[in-house]
């Protein structure tokens, strides 16, 4: 019996892989000037995009997590209410083995509310559902038409002043500083 190889295709070179995450960076700003974005207010540590569908901008989140490893945050904007809070719970951040995680996404139900939260969104407290969930607590409410989630660990929810997002440009910056990083941590030189 002959060992296989797996063909992982033409590779990119940093200059090429640069100019398409470029053009990606320019799709989500057009999208984000279409459809309203919701963070935190404030925030010592990093903050980057999380997910953007630019398909149909449906769902966009973004993450900050404190430098130290002992907090991240996750604030999602939908237009869509249950299917955004089953995505944020089947997608929680794991390190388990693929096929584990293949499964518990598609098996992941939605959790009982456990109590009410009032987090302060534009000034104004807004009521927010918690549920908990592993290690993470998640809070979700219906704002002006569109359903915001956030997923906290290592922070409590009465720190946190949600906020409109006027400039994505930070987000984007923080995303591609972590990409640059871990390509550097493969041993990936890429261009300044």
């Amino acid at each position: 019996m002959g060992t296989s190889k797996m063909w992982a295709g033409p590779m990119l070179s940093p200059n090429e892989f640069w100019v398409r995450v470029r053009a990606m960076d320019e799709r989500l700003r057009e999208s984000f000037a279409g459809r309203a974005c919701f963070g935190l207010g404030s925030w010592r540590g990093s903050r980057m995009i999380d997910e953007w569908a630019l398909g149909d901008s449906t769902f966009r989140s973004v993450r900050y997590d404190r430098d130290d490893g002992t907090a991240e945050v996750m604030v999602a904007t939908s237009d869509g209410g249950e299917d955004s809070l089953h995505h944020v719970v089947a997608n929680l951040p794991s390190d388990e083995p693929f096929e584990q995680r293949m499964e518990r996404m598609r098996t992941s139900r939605i959790p009982a509310a456990i109590g009410h939260a009032e987090i302060a969104v534009s000034r104004q407290f807004v009521q927010f559902a918690l549920r908990s969930v592993n290690d993470y607590l998640i809070a979700d409410a219906t704002v002006e038409g569109l359903h915001i989630l956030i997923r906290v660990r290592g922070v409590g929810l009465e720190e946190l002043r949600v906020e409109l997002i006027d400039d994505v440009q930070p987000y984007l910056d923080g995303r591609n500083a972590m990409i640059r990083k871990a390509r550097a941590d493969h041993g990936i030189i890429d261009p300044e």
